[in-house]
């Protein structure tokens, strides 16, 4: 097996075709040890965690810190401009603590269920069993009976024709793939389930995926896509619906790590206070 190379660029271009090709640019290549890289992959993906795409929401809200004569910048705590770089407000109706209860309580029954859940998945993504068999039996270790489901009625009759082996393959996938890289993948699975016109990409692989990691992704469908519209929500212009849904996603964990006094504590619990502000409304 061949030696993997590791390199590090370092220098003031932008990751732009002009920056490297078009621009007089100053940029130094060196080789680096694996060790060296893993330590700066650590590092990119932990301040990734408190950064989120800049979009026309953040834009929108953006105020430049005011200058002092002479065009430097003000840094004293009097002057300095606070910027908004979340546009999502938390919201905290009554009830909210109840719900949160009712959450952690879903989550704890999945964990009962999740070993039999993802077997499942499996089985219908290696092709041991069929997209019709996988619906039948899927009740066996997500349903309300058995506490462990977080979206209301209505998706047995919308999701029964969808092609489950599609579904499957795409969350054994994402499953499969390392933490850092996880949010590149989830991008990649719901844009070719899109592509594939798998409906159940939103309702099911979306609550799939806030079951399994909680701390990471929300459910997305009506009461979410309504609270969006209510906060006028905007993803990246041009952005493929994996990446908006990512997107959203980082928003709420940056959300939630902006106000640890909120009482929900992760993406999950988050997800479940906007339904009852949705239920609420109605």
């Amino acid at each position: 097996m061949s030696e993997t190379k590791c390199f590090t660029i370092v220098g003031s271009s932008n990751l732009t075709r002009a920056a490297f090709e078009t621009n007089y640019e100053a940029n130094f290549v060196s080789r680096i040890s694996q060790t060296e890289y893993r330590a700066a992959q650590t590092w990119v993906r932990t301040i990734e965690k408190q950064a989120v795409p800049v979009s026309d929401d953040w834009l929108s809200r953006y105020k430049e810190s005011a200058r002092a004569a002479g065009g430097a910048a003000r840094t004293s705590g009097r002057n300095r401009t606070k910027t908004t770089l979340v546009p999502l407000e938390l919201p905290r109706p009554a009830g909210t603590a109840k719900q949160i209860r009712t959450r952690r309580e879903q989550l704890a029954n999945y964990m009962k269920h999740r070993k039999g859940l993802i077997h499942l998945f499996r089985r219908c993504a290696s092709g041991r069993i069929s997209s019709a068999q996988l619906y039948e039996r899927l009740p066996n270790y997500w349903d309300d009976d058995l506490g462990d489901r977080l979206q209301g009625p209505g998706w047995e009759r919308q999701g029964k024709n969808s092609d489950f082996c599609a579904l499957s393959k795409s969350y054994v996938t994402i499953l499969g793939t390392d933490d850092g890289d996880r949010d590149d993948v989830v991008v990649k699975e719901m844009d070719v389930l899109h592509q594939k016109g798998v409906e159940t990409r939103k309702a099911l692989l979306t609550e799939l995926l806030c079951l399994e990691f909680p701390t990471e992704y929300p459910v997305l469908n009506k009461p979410v896509q309504d609270y969006l519209k209510r906060v006028r929500f905007r993803g990246p212009r041009g952005a493929s619906e994996g990446s908006r849904y990512i997107d959203l996603a980082r928003r709420l964990r940056f959300s939630l790590l902006q106000n640890p006094n909120h009482p929900a504590k992760t993406v999950a619990e988050l997800d479940a206070v906007i339904w009852l502000v949705s239920k609420q409304r109605h």
